[in-house]
């Protein structure tokens, strides 16, 4: 009896699925149970895996290719600032650099482990490509405009001076203007170099956390 219910229900769904126009080949799909799936053959698999693993290596040697040439034409920028004259600038931003890695390390480190890789990766790549554009924006417009320039007195760059060899407070102060010699001084000049101190900082800490999120 409930085969003959079925087999009824069916050619009742059948004739209204003509009525409506349809026949039951564009019904059969929803009716009957999936198409088998086709096999993979494990060479192709193999293959697969190998051009997504060389793509992977291709992109991760572009990507701190481009980070290490970044970060060495950022530290002539610096240099070019002060006018060759001072590594003040080159000091900090290699002082900051590495304190934000040492002290934003174990948070980087626990989006790691808590997070998606790919999706940490992806997060990343976009933060550090996003501080070098800015950055690099920054060292633009800083090399483009006039600055004010730190001028190192005649008293403190003479000869004669006996403040740096007493080691009192005038040697202290006449040290510190020998590395200010050059550097800029404006308000203007002052925000673009912290800008590009916090975004090169941002953009080394990223890059180590792609490079543990990649490798690991």
């Amino acid at each position: 009896m409930n085969s003959s219910r079925s087999t009824t229900r069916t050619a009742r769904d059948s004739s209204e699925a003509t009525a409506r126009g349809c026949t039951t080949s564009e019904l059969s799909s929803l009716l009957g149970p999936p198409p088998p799936l086709r096999p993979v053959a494990a060479g192709n698999t193999a293959a697969t895996l190998a051009k997504a693993r060389n793509l992977l290596y291709l992109s991760h040697l572009f990507s701190q290719f481009s980070e290490v040439a970044w970060q060495f034409c950022l530290v002539l920028f610096l240099a070019a600032f002060a006018d060759y004259e001072s590594f003040f600038l080159v000091s900090t931003y290699g002082i900051m650099s590495g304190l934000v890695v040492c002290l934003a390390g174990s948070r980087a480190g626990r989006f790691i482990d808590d997070e998606n890789r790919l999706f940490v990766a992806r997060i990343f790549i976009w933060t550090e490509n996003t501080a070098v554009l800015g950055a690099t924006l920054c060292c633009y417009l800083l090399l483009s405009r006039d600055v004010t320039r730190y001028v190192l007195t005649p008293e403190v760059g003479g000869e004669g001076g006996d403040g740096a060899d007493g080691g009192g407070e005038g040697g202290w102060s006449e040290w510190f203007e020998e590395i200010l010699d050059g550097v800029p001084v404006d308000a203007g000049s002052v925000a673009l170099l912290v800008a590009i101190h916090v975004m090169g900082s941002v953009a080394k800490i990223s890059d180590r956390g792609f490079i543990v999120a990649i490798e690991r």
